[in-house]
């Protein structure tokens, strides 16, 4: 069982039967933001736990959900979120260059075939693991992340058209548990002059630790799409169902099931969910202490 930021979790399996370096820099805030975490980094604790974040939230706009927070760099600007995308930017109100922050909820294929995969945006060759080892470290999302820094063609995914004197800094964490990208891609003069700012804003990405709350007040729960999961082999997901934001079925058998269940706020604590639980199985409640142990 895990808490999120937006509301309390529950997960049941159920059998029926039974790069360039680093460098100091300065950069001037112009706003803060909060926005919506899509996908979390962590399959066993809070996203704010799992990344040791303990900075305030700053202000909340009346339309923001709690989730991911930052430091806007001035002249920046925000976009709105796309596919693949929890947040996106304007360059310093330059229409070619963009950037933009995804996440993903494993490790997306691994940390060398990511890099691998923006290299080829820039036609450029695979990185050696040697290459790869030499890159330096920045902060994103309160961890450590790779720094890649490369000039080329780029020819991604979504650019109208090849660009040719285009320079790409970007920033991976990847973990099993779950990975943070953070790119800047435009003309080389303009992502040289704005690098120190992107480096800034990756330092200043954290989790918001403000919930969501409808107009009482009160914390509302996550949705399924919210959520990201990677299903085992053989499992296939089943329609949602009521007070269920995903229902898995192995081998698509309906007789064994495991699903998610989101619920505002606390809904009662562990120890009563876990005595429902208990419950459903005949077996008899537990105390705090036998909890405890457990």
């Amino acid at each position: 069982m895990r808490a999120f930021a937006l509301g309390s979790a529950f997960v049941a399996g159920v059998v029926t039967a039974c790069g360039g370096g680093e460098r100091a820099s300065v950069s001037t805030v112009a706003e803060a933001r909060i926005v919506a975490n899509r996908a979390p980094l962590s399959n066993t604790a809070s996203t704010a736990e799992r990344l040791g974040v303990r900075a305030p939230a700053p202000a909340r706009r009346a339309d923001d959900d709690s989730g991911l927070a930052w430091d806007l760099p001035r002249g920046w600007s925000v976009l709105p979120p796309g596919p693949m995308r929890v947040a996106s930017f304007r360059v310093a109100g330059d229409a070619r260059a963009e950037c933009w922050l995804s996440l993903l909820g494993g490790d997306g294929g691994g940390l060398k075939a990511n890099l691998d995969r923006w290299r080829t945006q820039m036609g450029l060759a695979p990185i050696s693991v040697a290459e790869l080892d030499a890159l330096p470290r920045h902060t994103l999302l309160g961890g450590e992340g790779v720094l890649v820094d490369c000039t080329g063609k780029y020819t991604g995914m979504g650019a109208a058209g090849a660009a040719t004197d285009a320079r790409m800094l970007g920033l991976a964490r990847v973990e099993p548990g779950g990975s943070a990208f953070l790119k800047l891609i435009g003309p080389s003069s303009v992502v040289a002059a704005e690098r120190d700012a992107f480096l800034a804003l990756a330092r200043s990405l954290r989790v918001a630790h403000e919930p969501a709350t409808d107009s009482n007040g009160a914390a509302l729960a996550i949705t399924s799409a919210q959520l990201a999961w990677k299903a085992p082999e053989g499992w296939v997901r089943a329609p949602d169902r009521a007070t269920r934001v995903l229902t898995l079925l192995h081998g698509g058998d309906e007789d064994v099931e495991c699903y998610v269940t989101t619920l505002p706020g606390a809904a009662g604590g562990v120890l009563a969910n876990v005595n429902r639980w208990r419950g459903q199985l005949g077996a008899a409640a537990w105390s705090e202490e036998e909890l405890a142990r457990a």
